[in-house]
């Protein structure tokens, strides 16, 4: 499934529910991206779970955009993920 299919959320660290993970595309929560205000950021292909309801959605291109802000760098090179 390519990147632009899923749904992004930016979750604060403390704030991220086991179900969340789960229902996530992530293989671990160790390798997620990280800003440095304690941000993760995870997607998933089914956004329609409970478990997300109340959180902010985001698409691919809007989720590209987000990452450009100061809190997620250094590391952000074009549009990689």
């Amino acid at each position: 499934m390519p990147k632009s299919s899923y749904t992004y959320y930016i979750i604060h660290k403390d704030n991220i529910t086991g179900e969340q993970f789960l229902n996530s595309k992530l293989s671990s929560l160790a390798n997620a991206r990280k800003s440095n205000n304690d941000n993760i950021l995870i997607y998933t292909d089914d956004p329609t779970n409970v478990c997300f309801d109340g959180l902010t959605s985001y698409t691919y291109s809007e989720i590209l955009t987000q990452l450009q802000e100061e809190e997620w760098n250094p590391g952000f090179i074009g549009d990689t993920l």
